[in-house]
C-alpha cells in the first residue's frame, strides 16, 4: 500500500498491517528531522 507523508508530499510504501494516525502518515525523514529539531530545542 502506499501512502503520502503529510509533512513532505512524498508517497511511501507501507506495510498494511501498519498503525495509521488518523490525522496522517508522516514517513521516516520527517519523523527524524523532527526528533533533530527537538533535540536542539532541548539543549538550549
Amino acid at each position: 500500500m502506499t501512502i503520502k507523508c503529510i509533512e513532505c508530499n512524498l508517497h511511501w510504501k507501507v506495510s498494511i498491517k501498519k498503525d495509521i494516525d488518523p490525522s496522517g502518515y508522516i514517513c521516516p525523514r520527517c519523523s527524524e528531522k523532527m526528533k533533530k529539531s527537538s533535540n536542539k530545542k532541548n539543549k538550549l
